[in-house]
Parts: C-alpha cells; sequence; structure tokens
C-alpha cells in the first residue's frame, strides 16, 4: 500500500516532516529563551 515513489506522497511526507521539526524547533527556541522579550 506504501507507494514512496509517488511525487506527491513523498511531498507531502517531508512537508509534514519539516514542519514538525521547524515547530519543534520553535518551541525549543521560545523555551531557552525564557522571560526574554523577542
Amino acid at each position: 500500500m506504501l507507494l514512496p515513489s509517488r511525487p506527491l506522497d513523498r511531498f507531502n511526507q517531508l512537508y509534514k516532516t519539516t514542519m514538525s521539526y521547524f515547530y519543534i524547533g520553535a518551541a525549543f527556541l521560545v523555551e531557552e529563551e525564557g522571560g526574554k522579550n523577542i
């Protein structure tokens, strides 16, 4: 059922993975900053 050769499926998977890492990284940076103002 998994067809990684399909470009759209690969794009969707890459997009989800990228956004997941982006949000995790953003949340980490916000926590690192603590009470500092942006």
